[in-house]
């Protein structure tokens, strides 16, 4: 999902390769992901109203990992 929030990685961000494995995909409406986001216990009620009703739960949460230098790093992130 490229947006006006975010872009997405196309090359790893140490050694610029193209080549990479996905380790763990999930949306941001996903069950899976809204419960690991609960495990940060600073986040109160209105950050979760305003989460549920914004832009990012469309957003992918992708971690890849390089072929080629093995480094991790999440693939779609938000932008300045």
């Amino acid at each position: 999902m490229n947006s006006l929030l975010t872009f997405e990685r196309q090359y790893c961000p140490v050694c610029k390769s193209e080549n990479h494995l996905v380790l763990f995909e999930a949306t941001h409406s996903s069950p899976e992901f809204f419960n690991f986001i609960k495990l940060e216990k600073f986040y109160g009620k209105a950050f979760y109203d305003s989460y549920n009703n914004g832009d990012l739960k469309g957003m992918t949460f992708k971690i890849v990992e390089c072929n080629d230098c093995h480094f991790i790093f999440q693939k779609e992130v938000l932008n300045e």
